[in-house]
């Protein structure tokens, strides 16, 4: 019932008219009850009423807001620094600045709130840079509080912040429920190292981004930027995304997997693309390559490629054999479990 009262009577203060009152006749009824609430044993109460005592003109309400600083909750400090920023006082953002590095400060519930009367932007910045502090002992709690903001905010942590060790791997973090809407975000940063970082992690997360959003990206000016939109597409389903891809199979072993895999998942395979995976079909090729490879052939509608795979499922070589086997459901869908049911019944 207190904090009930209290918000009752701080909306018509704010907003400086009520019944024909003045803002000033408001503020001398308001003042009195707002002292008390900044006595009172409810630290919400407390709260509201020491960030209410900036609203109030005509009184020295400093005395109020430097015990609200002192107050044993933080959630009473927090409300003091807020009521210091509406006042335009500069030791709002100095104070806000030291406490977002304080081990002891609940970072993940209160970081935000206690930047939130600061001028725009100003106690974004302040957050983030704690956060991405190395040397920060509050880093993990501010990037949970990060984390948990809306998406555009998310967003602009990891645009500021990609460039830096290891939060690259932190993007498997953020909530499921907002992940499509931070990579959207990302992969149109101006950055392109952002730009890349945010398509290896659509690639590795699976994330369904629209197509609409993407393929603009095939034109950018970086080649990092051009392969792993072309490899998101491409996984999606696109083969015409694969001749942008072509120049993995001039790299190591390790690209020429994410191109093989890439044309395995397209729905269908330009001829420029099958001829190049015919070239794996050496006996020498390992097993790991040509599984992707006859899985692409499976999928295509070369129809001498398709018998191709049907028949290597008896092939004397084992990685052919193996390779055939594992694409042989894509060949032939359910009519493969017959064939299937032979090859464990033979050996």
């Amino acid at each position: 019932m207190k904090r009930a009262w209290l918000a009752i009577l701080i909306v018509p203060v704010v907003a400086g008219t009520a019944a024909g009152q003045t803002r000033e006749e408001l503020a001398a009824e308001a003042f009195p009850i707002l002292e008390k609430g900044c006595r009172s044993g409810d630290m919400m109460v407390r709260a509201r009423a020491v960030e209410a005592m900036a609203r109030i003109p005509g009184r020295d309400v400093a005395p109020y807001i430097q015990d609200g600083l002192n107050d044993a909750q933080w959630v009473v400090r927090v409300a003091a620094v807020k009521a210091l920023a509406r006042l335009g006082r500069p030791e709002a953002k100095t104070l806000a600045e030291a406490w977002l590095r304080k081990s002891d400060f609940p970072h993940e519930s209160l970081a935000f709130d206690l930047v939130s009367a600061l001028p725009a932007g100003v106690g974004q910045s302040l957050v983030f840079a704690a956060a991405l502090d190395p040397a920060s002992p509050a880093r993990e709690g501010l990037f949970k509080a990060v984390v948990a903001q809306e998406p555009p905010v998310i967003a602009a942590f990891f645009s500021a912040g990609l460039g830096k060790a290891g939060l690259e791997d932190r993007l498997a973090d953020i909530p499921e429920d907002r992940r499509v809407a931070v990579a959207t975000l990302l992969v149109q940063d101006r950055d392109p190292a952002v730009q890349a970082a945010a398509l290896r992690w659509v690639r590795a997360a699976r994330l369904d981004l629209p197509a609409t959003t993407l393929q603009p990206l095939l034109k950018s000016k970086s080649p990092e930027v051009r392969l792993g939109v072309a490899e998101v597409l491409a996984l999606a389903g696109d083969g015409s995304a694969l001749t942008v891809l072509a120049p993995l199979l001039d790299g190591p072993r390790e690209d020429q997997v994410r191109y093989l895999w890439a044309a395995a998942a397209a729905k269908a395979l330009p001829a420029d693309v099958t001829a190049r995976l015919k070239k794996f079909l050496a006996p020498d090729t390992p097993e790991d390559l040509l599984i992707p490879v006859y899985l692409a052939f499976a999928g295509t509608e070369d129809a001498a490629l398709r018998s191709r795979v049907e028949e290597d499922i008896q092939s004397t070589l084992l990685p052919r054999r193996a390779a055939a086997t594992r694409a042989l459901p894509r060949l032939l869908g359910n009519r493969a479990l017959p064939r299937l049911y032979e090859l464990l019944r033979d050996g």
